[in-house]
């Protein structure tokens, strides 16, 4: 949640792109240090031994070695979590692009479902995702719309943000049902 939050701040300052990475990605990786050595123990201690053991893995790597550590892998997979959130603020609220905040998180859990051999369900997770894209296309193509519609002094309803939202969800679960009855 704090990536999106960085990411939204970011994506409505004046900064240009580079920079609101930079402080991101100095920021994302400040936290993930700290989360982890938290879980370690309290104090300074715990975000010594997170920041050794990272040290310790990028040898490993370096040297061609195998290093296994559980917490090193967290910390990847956390850093990776904290670059989509913040990929998805920034090409959401700053460039409005939302195919390009979409398809990686898509992406991933897409490849989750496939290759995923346990015994939970994952297809709810996948449902629920494509019905909130669904929604925030609704919602991005109705902002550009909105945008067009004042530029050209275009006078709109005010229910008119509210009945496209309604239309747009019970289109969205007509999809959603028509796909899951295709077989």
């Amino acid at each position: 949640i704090s990536s999106v939050v960085l990411g939204l701040v970011l994506a409505r300052s004046q900064y240009n792109e580079l920079l609101g990475l930079l402080i991101s990605t100095l920021y994302g990786g400040c936290v993930v240090l700290l989360l982890s050595g938290l879980s370690l123990g309290v104090g300074w201690d715990g975000l010594y031994q997170a920041f050794y053991r990272l040290l310790t893995w990028l040898a490993d790597v370096v040297n061609s070695g195998i290093n296994q550590d559980d917490l090193v892998f967290t910390m990847l997979v956390s850093s990776l979590f904290w670059s989509l959130g913040y990929y998805l603020a920034w090409h959401l609220f700053r460039v409005d692009r939302v195919w390009r905040a979409v398809i990686p998180p898509a992406l991933i859990l897409i490849s989750n479902s496939v290759y995923y051999t346990g015994d939970a369900n994952l297809e709810p997770y996948l449902i629920a995702f494509v019905f909130l894209v669904l929604l925030l296309i609704v919602r991005s193509n109705l902002e550009a719309r909105e945008w067009e519609w004042y530029v050209n002094g275009i006078r709109v309803p005010r229910r008119l943000r509210r009945q496209v939202f309604a239309i747009g969800t019970v289109l969205a679960l007509i999809v959603l049902v028509a796909a899951w009855i295709v077989p």
